[in-house]
C-alpha cells in the first residue's frame, strides 16, 4: 500500500513552527524506527506505505541543503522509447531546474503515472496531483501549518479532536455515492482533485486547475478506423506493459470481460519474463457466471487462472464499531476485501492486483445515441451521415427517427446542461428523500463537469465520466498483501481516448467498439464480440438479504437519522417489505449502512475528545 503524510509550513511562522514540531515529536513517539526525510526550511515528509518495487520519493534540490521540491509514487517519461516507458528514478540537472522553475506544473506536461507533488516557491508552497488522482491528497491547516495526507487513519499523531462532520457532503453523499467536489465529510479537511493545483502562499491559498480533460478533448484526433484502432492498441500496450515491467508478482482480476482481457493480453503481448497469475473471483450468488470467458483468455495468453469463490455474506460479520477514521465514508467498507480472499501462494509482499477498471469510461461503454450528435456538429450532413445514424441507433437500440429526435434535442441544449444532472437524479430513491437536491449537489462539482467549453454532447458525457473513474482508486488499506493496481487509468491512455471522436471509440456502432477491433487476435473472439457485461447485482442483493436485520437495526435511531437524513418508519419498512430486493436502488442499502458506520466512528471519537462539544 502506498500512503504519505507531510508538513508544510512558515518555519519563520513561530506558532506554525511550534505547532509542527508538536506533531512530529508526537509522529516520532508512534513511529521510532521510521526514517523521514530531513526537515528542510518548512518542508516534512514520510513514507507511511509499506514498500513497494514501484514507489519511489523523488527529491528536487536546486541545492545541497535544501528540498525544492518531491515527487512521491511512481513516474514516467513520456519521451521514451520503445515497448514501455522506463519509471524515473532521478532527474537530471535539466529536468531538475525545469520542474523548479514550474512549480511542478511540468510533471503532468513531461511525465506520466501515479504520484503527488510538492514545491517550494518564493512565497510558499504548491501542492498538486496526477489527472487521476490515483494517491489520494487530503488536507487541514492549523494554527498557519498544512498538513497532507493519503491516509487520515494512518496519521494518529495528529489530533482529531477537533474535526466536526461536514452535514453537507453527507447529505450530497447520502443522494450520490460517488461524489468529488474537493469537501470530504470532515468540515476541515479538504481533498485536491486530479490535475489540481494548490498554491500556498504567505497569506492566501487558492487552486489552480493545470490539467483540464475539455482542452483534451478539444483537440480531435482525426484518422481512419484502422489507424485508430492501431494507435489504441499501442497505447495501451505501452501503458499496462509499463506497469508491468515496474511491478513484480502480478495477478490479472480477470473477470471474462472485454477489459480485463485487455489488460492480461497486453502483459502477454509484451512477453514478460516474470510469471503473471490470472484470477477470476466467483460470486457465489445467482449471477451468470464469467468463468468460461475467463479461461478462455487465460488459456490464449498462456497464463494459469484460478477461481476464488467469494460468498455474499463474506467479511459484513464486522460491527459498525469497525469502521476507521477516515476523512468521508468508502464504498470499500460494505465490500468484500478482494486482495485479502487470495489463497496463501499468491499473497507475496510487494504482490500486485491489476484489474481492468477504467476500460469502460475510456473505451466508452454508453448505449446512447449522442455520438451522432457529435457527428453531425463536426461534419454537418455528408456521405456518411446515414451510416452514422445506423452506428447510433445500432449503439442505442433506438429506431433511426427516435434517433434523429434526440439528436435535435441534445443540439439545441448543447452545453447547457451537464450529463451529472441527470445522473445524479436517476440515484432518488425512497430512502434518500431528505438528501440534498440534485441542482445543488452537480453545481458543486468540478468546472469541468458543469460547463462543456465547446464540447460536443457525447463527449462532453465522457469527460464528467472520468469523475467517476477516479473513484475506483483504492481508499482503505487492505488486510492482503497485494496493491491493487489500475493499468488502464493512465494519462497517456485517457488523453488518447478524450481526444478520439465519440463515433470512433464506438465504431460499428458497438460499444468499446474501437477497442474490439483494436485486439483482434489478441484476446477469444467470444470475449471480444460479447456485449453482455457480467453482473454483480444478485451478489449484492444476497449480501442486503443475508445482513438485512443487522442493516436495519443500524440505520434505526442512528446517526442519519439524527441528521434528519433518514426515518426510522423509512428503515424499517424498506426492509420489512424486502424492497432492496426488487428495487434497483437496494443495494444502497449497503452504502448506507457504510455512512452510519462512518459517522458512528467520529461521533465516538468526539465523546471520546477531553473538550468535547457538539458537532452534528
Amino acid at each position: 500500500m502506498r500512503a504519505y503524510f507531510a508538513a508544510l509550513w512558515n518555519p519563520d511562522d513561530p506558532v506554525a513552527s511550534k505547532t509542527v514540531e508538536g506533531v512530529i515529536a508526537c509522529y516520532r513517539s508512534i513511529r521510532p524506527q521510521s526514517r523521514p526525510l530531513p526537515v528542510s526550511k518548512g518542508f516534512f515528509f514520510s513514507d507511511l506505505g509499506t514498500q513497494t518495487t514501484h514507489t519511489r520519493q523523488l527529491v528536487i534540490s536546486a541545492g545541497a541543503q535544501s528540498t525544492d521540491g518531491l515527487v512521491y509514487g511512481t513516474l514516467f517519461r513520456k519521451s521514451d522509447q520503445g515497448a514501455h516507458d522506463r519509471q524515473v528514478n532521478f532527474f537530471s540537472s535539466a529536468e531538475n531546474d525545469r520542474l523548479i522553475q514550474s512549480t511542478g506544473r511540468t510533471l503532468l506536461e513531461d511525465y506520466w503515472g501515479n504520484f503527488v507533488g510538492f514545491f517550494r516557491h518564493e512565497s510558499g508552497f504548491s501542492i498538486l496531483t496526477d489527472p487521476t488522482a490515483s494517491l489520494p491528497c487530503y488536507y487541514t491547516f492549523r494554527n498557519g501549518a498544512c498538513f497532507v495526507f493519503s491516509n487520515l487513519e494512518l496519521c494518529p499523531w495528529l489530533d482529531m479532536s477537533g474535526f466536526t462532520v461536514n452535514r453537507r457532503f453527507i447529505a450530497d453523499l447520502f443522494a450520490y455515492d460517488k461524489i468529488l467536489t474537493g469537501e470530504t465529510g470532515l468540515n476541515e479537511v479538504h481533498e485536491l482533485l486530479g490535475g489540481e493545483m494548490l498554491r500556498l502562499d504567505d497569506s492566501h491559498t487558492y487552486k489552480d486547475l493545470i490539467w483540464d480533460p475539455r482542452d483534451i478533448a478539444s483537440d480531435t484526433l482525426r484518422c481512419p478506423v484502422d489507424l485508430a484502432a492501431a494507435q489504441l492498441r499501442s497505447t495501451v500496450c505501452r501503458t499496462v506493459q509499463s506497469w508491468g515491467h515496474t511491478n513484480r508478482n502480478i495477478a490479472v482480476s480477470l473477470s471474462g470481460g472485454l477489459d480485463s482481457s485487455i489488460v492480461l493480453a497486453a502483459l502477454a503481448y509484451g512477453s514478460r519474463k516474470a510469471p503473471v497469475h490470472a484470477i477470476h473471483f466467483c460470486l457465489g450468488s445467482e449471477d451468470p457466471p464469467e468463468l468460461s470467458y475467463a479461461r478462455q483468455t487465460a488459456r490464449l495468453c498462456g497464463c494459469p487462472v484460478e477461481d476464488i469463490l467469494i460468498e455474499p455474506g463474506e467479511g459484513l460479520d464486522r460491527l459498525p464499531e469497525h469502521h476507521p477514521p477516515t476523512v468521508r465514508p468508502f464504498r470499500q467498507f460494505t465490500s468484500p476485501d478482494l486482495a485479502a480472499l487470495l489463497p496463501e501462494h499468491l499473497q507475496l509482499q510487494g504482490g500486485v492486483r491489476f484489474t481492468g477498471q477504467g476500460g469502460d469510461h475510456l473505451f466508452r461503454d454508453v448505449p446512447d445515441a449522442a455520438m451522432f450528435a457529435d457527428y453531425l456538429l463536426r461534419h454537418g450532413p455528408g456521405p456518411d451521415t446515414g451510416r452514422r445514424l445506423l452506428d447510433a441507433a445500432r449503439l442505442s437500440g433506438h429506431s433511426i427517427w427516435k434517433v434523429m429526435a434526440d439528436t435535435g434535442h441534445l443540439i439545441r441544449q448543447r452545453g447547457a446542461l451537464s450529463p451529472y444532472l441527470e445522473t445524479i437524479r436517476k440515484r432518488q430513491n425512497r430512502l434518500n428523500q431528505f438528501a440534498n437536491a440534485p441542482e445543488d449537489i452537480a453545481g458543486r462539482l468540478p468546472v469541468w463537469t458543469r460547463e462543456a467549453k465547446g464540447l460536443p454532447p457525447a463527449k462532453f458525457s465522457q469527460v464528467c465520466a472520468l469523475l467517476h473513474m477516479t473513484q475506483l482508486r483504492q481508499n482503505l488499506a487492505s488486510t492482503g498483501h497485494r496493491e491493487t493496481l489500475h493499468p488502464l487509468i493512465s494519462q497517456p491512455l485517457i488523453e488518447l481516448c478524450l481526444r478520439l471522436p465519440a463515433w470512433t471509440l464506438s465504431t460499428n456502432g458497438a460499444n468499446r467498439g474501437l477497442a474490439r477491433v483494436a485486439f483482434k487476435g489478441l484476446i477469444p473472439e467470444p470475449v471480444r464480440l460479447r456485449t453482455a457485461k457480467g453482473s454483480a447485482s444478485r451478489f449484492y442483493v444476497a449480501r442486503v438479504s443475508r445482513f438485512r436485520d443487522q442493516i436495519v437495526d443500524t440505520l434505526k435511531h442512528g446517526e442519519l437519522v439524527s441528521l434528519g437524513l433518514l426515518t426510522d418508519n423509512d428503515v424499517e419498512a424498506y426492509g420489512a417489505r424486502d424492497s432492496f430486493m426488487i428495487e434497483s436502488s437496494g443495494v444502497m442499502m449497503l452504502f448506507y449502512y457504510g455512512i452510519e458506520c462512518w459517522l458512528r466512528t467520529w461521533a465516538r471519537q468526539q465523546n471520546n475528545s477531553p473538550s468535547h462539544t457538539p458537532t452534528m
